[in-house]
């Protein structure tokens, strides 16, 4: 018996097929399936580990949810809406990491950080100060998928192995 959330998830990929064929967009992002990561903590300056690590086409689902404004935020109102790894279109890089999400609200309200490891131990990175909500983008080369997600106010606070150094 299928739940209410797969149901909507159905019906949500239903629509997305009809308006993909009327409109000719491209199907990349209705092709990705959920990557649950299991939350160290919520809030500023909060971090994430994947259940199961995330790959080309898949996005960041919390706690079951793909809305992750309710726990990757940072200081003024900056928050997350989502983000998906995809294949990319620009080489020489493998993935690109694309975060739909908006910066601080305040004049010289900062940026907010985040940090992706994959499962090298490489970590990338992407600061975000505008604080109208767009897509950002981190294109690297790599075909690791992304174990740890990291956030906060302070480009310091994130990609650190714990003591202080980056790794």
């Amino acid at each position: 018996m299928q739940t209410l959330r797969q149901k909507l998830l159905s019906a949500m990929m239903a629509l997305a097929i009809v308006c993909t064929v009327l409109l000719g967009a491209a199907p990349s992002a209705l092709a990705a399936t959920p990557a649950e990561f299991q939350v160290n903590s919520c809030g500023e300056n909060g971090s994430a580990t994947a259940n199961s690590s995330l790959s080309a086409n898949e996005y960041v689902t919390l706690k079951g949810h793909d809305n992750l404004t309710e726990c990757i935020v940072a200081n003024n109102d900056a928050k997350v809406y989502s983000i998906q790894v995809v294949d990319s279109a620009s080489s020489p890089f493998t993935r690109t990491i694309q975060v739909d999400a908006q910066g601080p609200a305040a004049w010289y309200g900062g940026s907010m950080y985040l940090g992706f490891t994959d499962d090298t131990g490489d970590c990338y990175t992407l600061s975000i100060f505008r604080r109208d909500r767009k897509q950002h983008e981190v294109s690297y080369m790599s075909d690791s998928p992304i174990k740890k997600i990291e956030w906060g106010n302070y480009g310091g606070g994130v990609c650190k192995d714990g003591t202080g150094l980056l790794k």
